[in-house]
């Protein structure tokens, strides 16, 4: 699937290369990936007080931030990214609908 992916994206990549990440990333459980996409904390960087962010957001701000500093992007645009809801649980959470319609454990 990940070499599909990869393909469909136009990512190179082979199964020789798809294997070699799928064997070193490890992806966390679905429970951990819904909690990441659901649960919600204020802004580590105190600058967005809106609304509290999930964690996911708060992942890609790290790398944003860093970004902000470099003066490749603005401190509008950290919030444009935030104020659009870039960082949708729909997956995450039909997923553990799924889960738990068919009865598997997560």
């Amino acid at each position: 699937y990940y070499l599909e992916n990869c393909l469909d994206e136009g990512v190179a990549c082979d199964a020789s290369i798809a294997k070699r990440v799928m064997q070193w990333y490890r992806a966390p459980f679905l429970k951990k990936s819904v909690e990441i996409m659901t649960q919600t904390s204020p802004d580590d960087a105190k600058l967005y007080t809106k609304r509290n962010l999930k964690q996911a957001e708060k992942d890609i701000l790290v790398g944003m931030d860093f970004f902000i500093s470099e003066k490749r992007y603005k401190p509008e645009d950290r919030a444009k990214v935030l104020d659009r809801g870039f960082v949708d649980d729909t997956v995450a959470l039909r997923a553990q609908a799924i889960c738990r319609e068919q009865g598997i454990a997560f």
